[in-house]
């Protein structure tokens, strides 16, 4: 639940922004809005892959949420194997996914697009986002060292592995873009996440980054459509680009500071109050039976 009101309402927002936005380019250049009901109702429900055999995303940035989503199933079971010290589990998410794409390719013969064209649904839930997914993985690895479930050894052997895989399988996924060079960020990304968690008790986040921190996720949503009509509207008239750009970044920093204030944090704390009064909160490491379980006899649950 907590993870549904920090995502879901305040995108529904962004999304209808977005599409608003898209209509006023459209008029204002005459040009139709070629956006289908199935593609709504996908986007709405982040299922756009799934629904559509071509992705089409309104919100450009909405395919990483997608694979948040599919993640967010995945994670309660490497949750349950990291808990009890065991890595191999996670290992094996990673060498089932390589071995996904390779069983897909491996007698294409250079024409990966072809091969995948067999797979239909299940490409479309995997040929993208699996492979992001063995990336988050990582992520989980750093819990785990953050929380002392796994050795230091196993968290670095661990981190190398899935590197390994997510690298390989974008080599076997039938996205050309996806090229060596391509790769490189994802790595440089890794590393500029690496120091700065083994740095974290020397890090100290002031009030500027403290807020960017705060709105970055109706940021994130809410700046592809509407601050580039913005700018392409306000260039359209003859504003130049020097001055373009800062006014449409004022007005979506204002917009998602918006978003934040009145939709979001109040939907995070809600969620957060919901938890606590529904899975009880934990306190010295005991997890203590909320009064509504303790109502309708319900066991307790980790937080």
């Amino acid at each position: 639940m907590k993870r549904f009101l920090r995502i879901f309402p305040t995108y529904w927002i962004a999304l209808g922004i977005g599409v608003a936005a898209l209509f006023v380019s459209a008029f204002y250049w005459s040009k139709p809005v070629s956006i289908t009901t199935l593609d709504y109702i996908g986007n709405a429900l982040l299922l756009s892959n799934a629904l559509s055999y071509t992705r089409s995303d309104i919100l450009s940035v909405a395919w990483t949420l997608q694979i948040e989503i599919k993640f967010y199933l995945l994670a309660p079971f490497i949750y349950m194997a990291l808990k009890r010290g065991l890595l191999l589990p996670v290992l094996l998410c990673g060498l089932a996914v390589l071995g996904v794409y390779w069983n897909a390719t491996a007698l294409c013969d250079g024409v990966h697009i072809a091969c995948w064209d067999h797979y239909r649904f299940g490409v479309r839930m995997l040929w993208f986002d699996a492979m992001f997914m063995v990336f988050m993985l990582i992520g989980s690895l750093f819990y785990a060292q953050y929380r002392k479930l796994l050795r230091s050894w196993q968290v670095i052997a661990g981190v190398i592995f899935l590197v390994g895989c997510y690298q390989a399988a974008v080599s076997a996924a039938p996205l050309p873009e996806l090229a060596t060079d391509r790769r490189v960020p994802y790595l440089w990304g890794l590393a500029i996440f690496a120091c700065l968690y083994f740095m974290r008790d020397s890090v100290t986040l002031t009030r500027p980054f403290r807020f960017l921190a705060d709105i970055s996720y109706s940021l994130y949503l809410v700046h592809p459509l509407f601050g580039y009509v913005t700018m392409r509207l306000l260039m359209a008239h003859g504003a130049p680009y020097i001055v373009a750009l800062p006014v449409a970044l004022s007005l979506v920093i204002g917009l998602a500071t918006i978003m934040y204030l009145y939709v979001e944090a109040p939907l995070i704390a809600f969620g957060k109050r919901f938890s606590k009064a529904w899975f009880g909160a934990r306190k010295n490491g005991k997890v203590v039976v909320p009064e509504a379980a303790q109502a309708l006899d319900l066991p307790a649950f980790h937080a």
